[in-house]
């Protein structure tokens, strides 16, 4: 797993028109702090009870989450999966947010 700066995430996310971006925050979280661009959600808890995105292990994924943490558990065990192209945004989104602040 790779860490990714909010620099180059949001540059990802203005030049490139899909991408697997997992939120790994709470139902809660999402609701409270909804995101301008298209995630699926994939919870610490549904990863480590054995359910994996339906897609090949060799697809580049971006995690998020708050701050960086609860992604990067969720990175782990998406590597142990058997997963290659994993990036984690660093910081998390409290770092996306002061680029926009």
């Amino acid at each position: 797993m790779e860490s990714i700066t909010p620099e180059a995430f949001k540059e990802l996310l203005s030049n490139t028109q899909t991408l697997w971006i997992l939120d790994t925050r709470s139902a809660t979280e999402i609701s409270q702090f909804p995101l301008g661009f298209k995630v699926q959600r994939l919870s610490l808890a549904e990863v480590q009870a054995g359910k994996l995105p339906h897609i090949t292990k060799d697809v580049k994924l971006y995690l998020l989450c708050e701050r960086g943490q609860i992604s990067e558990l969720v990175g782990l065990y998406l590597e142990l999966a058997g997963f290659t192209e994993i990036y984690n945004l660093a910081g998390g989104l409290r770092a996306l947010r002061q680029l926009e602040s």
